[in-house]
């Protein structure tokens, strides 16, 4: 079955390089099973169902991560923890890269995902469900830069909360 193609970013108000040590602790702390991430969950949004917008599922998912500093990179599978077999495997890239504005960093999310059950799948996803998965994904990503934000300025208070502690007397 043919992979659905995703290319989104979300802007991050970090500098770059604050951005890409905070999403690769966050993304190898989430491939680790870091108890801080034991239960991430994708919410899969059923409006296309006929049900009522804000009606969602959450679905745990594991995440394999491959941390490729170097190049600004962790590659990322999500799948469902538990009946895979019903839900779309995620398989790409996290990125981070400049903003356009000084300290504006851009989180991107690229790669694709394969809709479950075959051709029965497909055809849920590109009528019932259609917009499902892409969502979903949009909403990890929105998660994933407030996340690393807010281990930026917690390493960051911490960093300076030492410096403090050996200055003192």
């Amino acid at each position: 079955m043919k992979a659905h193609s995703i290319e989104m970013y979300v802007p991050v108000r970090l500098a770059p390089e604050v951005a890409r040590d905070a999403v690769i602790r966050v993304l190898r702390d989430i491939g680790a099973g870091a108890e801080a991430y034991n239960e991430l969950s994708l919410g899969v949004n059923l409006r296309g169902l006929g049900m009522p917008s804000h009606a969602d599922v959450r679905v745990p998912v594991d995440a394999r991560v491959e941390p490729r500093p170097a190049r600004w990179e962790c590659g990322l599978e999500l799948r469902a923890k538990t009946e895979d077999r019903f839900f779309p495997t995620f398989r790409g890239t996290a990125i981070v890269s400049a903003g356009t504005t000084p300290g504006e960093t851009e989180l991107w999310l690229q790669g694709g995902y394969v809709p479950p059950m075959g051709m029965v799948g497909a055809g849920l996803d590109a009528t019932v469900l259609r917009g499902a998965a892409e969502r979903s994904l949009r909403t990890f990503l929105e998660w994933l830069g407030k996340e690393i934000k807010r281990v930026a300025e917690v390493n960051e208070r911490e960093l300076r909360d030492r410096v403090q502690q050996r200055g003192s007397p």
